[in-house]
């Protein structure tokens, strides 16, 4: 069973806010000029040798060449929307070289609508979304109230969106046919052909990513982590014209927003990370939280689902987990084939389920699906999948690549050997409806077999300076268990909003009245909460 690579589709695409295609921009084709603006002076200190990026000016135009696919336009060609690019060094150890490469990425503005502007609010996903979609699609009448108070501002980060060169690990078609084929564990045969098939990701993305001129690619592969992001979001700060953000951390981009303030803290207002992607204190801890809240979330679909209309489950919870399992284990041996020619198989089931079982309007259509699935109709179980998988009217999402590698360079270097096996016998026993049946060994994922050194530190205990933080953490939450997020608040000493419910990634700006009256109210006081607070 295709876990390992699984975990990591499950983490970057339930986070996605709209999944689709974005152009990818070099530095040629935008207007950005590394010429210190006249502000360049008052932004506080430049980090040595990065003087001709510090204050550079932007030039805000319609967001036209940002819409590559026709669910954007819409919301990109909005006239409230500005659009820009800058420029940052590819490698900032080698900054001082003014000959040095430079990267173009591309940045998306929502400016403040209210008379009493108070500065900008950075909203950050990190490498698994792209955060000029954030804020493109940001127009909800929770979004309106923190924008009258703030610019909204959203980058893509390296390799993604329109910060080019993407980064291209497999094609359309290897994808395909990734998903056509079960991993299966059982024999030696298999686990062959799963460490195998886990490896031929990283090393596609050597061959088939195209790198700046003049930065061979495997240095480039290594500078695509958090750690170049909080960085490039500083560049950002300064050609924004501003001495402080504002930060909201949405899970993956908790990291960035971490590294960040652990980095510039005096360079924060105040900060938001909700849905805290793991701290890395404890990789067996962060991987067991994975597993029980897939199988809680589980659990509260299947009671959930008896209620509904169309539901395969009898009305007995108790045996939700084996009327399950008898639904998509057949798959395994006898994938259905699916009126587009493609296969749902066990795989696909179980990522679709995933998919469902993550977000609790999603409910309603993973009962549907699994209906369906038990009257031999898998088309509705495949477009599930297809969601954690990216794939859309034909096509995988461009950013794809870039999701699932970017967080081998963050780290920690994976488990290996009897301690990877230990997790995976643990986390099938933590929840028993991954349990396909058979024999289930751990075998290496795309980040085992990743050449470049992981670039980001683990958690900071403490962070001198550190500006008023707000942790937010959903208690269903699959993609970012809750576990994460109250020992972050732990760590830090800062207050934790815990809200009840089941979601993937963050509940902050999701149109949860509570949740966003809090959030919005912090932001716009800069105040810390007196104490841990509930939703």
């Amino acid at each position: 069973m295709r876990v390992t690579v699984m975990r990591a589709l499950a983490t970057a695409l339930l986070l996605m806010v709209v999944a689709a295609c974005t152009p990818t921009t070099d530095a040629s084709s935008t207007s950005a000029e590394l010429s210190a603006g006249p502000q360049a002076q008052s932004l506080g200190a430049v980090p040595a040798d990065l003087e001709r990026f510090y204050g550079q000016s932007l030039a805000w135009t319609s967001c036209d060449e940002f819409v590559a696919e026709e669910y954007q336009r819409s919301a990109y060609l909005n006239a409230t929307l500005e659009c820009a690019h800058f420029l940052v060094p590819v490698d900032y150890s080698d900054a001082a070289d003014s000959d040095s490469p430079v990267l173009s990425l591309g940045v998306l503005r929502r400016k403040a609508t209210g008379s009493a502007r108070i500065g900008v609010v950075a909203l950050t996903r990190g490498a698994m979304d792209l955060g000029t979609d954030m804020v493109a699609f940001a127009s909800g009448p929770d979004k309106r109230q923190l924008n009258e108070s703030f610019d909204l501002v959203g980058f893509d980060q390296r390799g993604m969106g329109a910060s080019g060169p993407r980064i291209d690990c497999l094609t359309d078609d290897e994808i395909t046919a990734m998903r056509r084929t079960d991993q299966r564990t059982a024999t030696d045969a298999g686990l062959a052909a799963a460490t195998a098939e886990a490896a031929s990701i990283s090393q596609g993305c050597a061959v088939k990513t195209v790198p700046p001129d003049g930065v061979d690619v495997q240095t480039y592969l290594g500078l695509i982590g958090t750690r170049e992001a909080a960085r490039d979001l500083d560049v950002l700060r300064s050609a924004l014209g501003e001495d402080q953000l504002s930060l909201v951390g949405q899970a993956y981009g908790s990291r960035v927003a971490r590294e960040y303030a652990e980095k510039f803290p005096d360079r924060v207002r105040a900060m938001i990370l909700d849905g805290v992607a793991s701290p890395g204190i404890d990789q067996v801890a962060d991987e067991h939280a994975w597993y029980a809240a897939a199988q809680q979330a589980f659990d509260e679909w299947a009671r959930s689902c008896i209620t509904m209309t169309y539901c395969p489950l009898t009305e007995d919870p108790a045996r939700a987990v084996v009327e399950y399992q008898d639904l998509v284990r057949p798959l395994l041996e006898t994938p259905l084939v699916l009126p587009d020619g493609r296969t749902l198989g066990y795989d696909d089931a179980l990522g679709g389920t995933l998919v469902g079982i993550g977000d609790k309007l999603q409910w309603p259509d993973l009962s549907n699906a699994l209906f369906a699935l038990n009257r031999g109709d898998g088309d509705a179980l495949m477009r599930l999948a297809d969601r954690q998988w990216g794939y859309f009217n034909g096509q995988y999402w461009d950013s794809l690549d870039a999701a699932v590698i970017a967080p081998c360079l963050d780290g920690p270097t994976p488990l290996t050997g009897e301690a990877a096996a230990q997790v995976v016998a643990d986390g099938i026993r933590t929840a028993p409806f991954m349990d396909s049946g058979e024999l289930q060994r751990a075998f290496p994922g795309p980040c085992d077999t990743w050449p470049e050194k992981t670039t980001l530190d683990t958690l900071a205990t403490g962070v001198p300076g550190l500006p008023p933080t707000l942790v937010i953490s959903t208690v269903g939450d699959i993609a970012t268990p809750h576990q994460s997020g109250v020992e972050l608040a732990a760590a830090w000493g800062v207050p934790l909003l815990t809200v009840a419910g089941t979601m993937s990634g963050g509940a902050y700006l999701q149109e949860i009245t509570c949740v966003d009256d809090v959030g919005t109210a912090f932001l716009v006081s800069g105040q810390p909460l007196a104490a841990d607070a509930t939703c």
